[in-house]
């Protein structure tokens, strides 16, 4: 084997081996904010500090009303 292709070669398995490793890397950030959501709590204050009947004034509009009882 040529001295020079066993280089390439060396240079070829360092580049995969960085950019395997670049992007593991990038998957385990992702990963770990992904971890930091708690989708139950974050729920649960929405629900929380939601208002009753907000959307009523909207569904009394004549806007709507024509808009809801248009045939499709």
């Amino acid at each position: 084997m040529s001295q020079s292709f066993s280089n390439n070669i060396k240079s070829l398995l360092n580049t995969t081996v960085t950019n395997n490793f670049s992007i593991a890397n990038e998957r385990l950030q992702i990963l770990t904010w992904l971890t930091l959501l708690v989708p139950t709590v974050r729920h649960r204050d929405i629900r929380d500090s939601r208002v009753e009947n907000v959307g009523e004034r909207l569904l009394q509009t004549e806007e709507y009303r024509s808009w809801y009882s248009t045939p499709v």
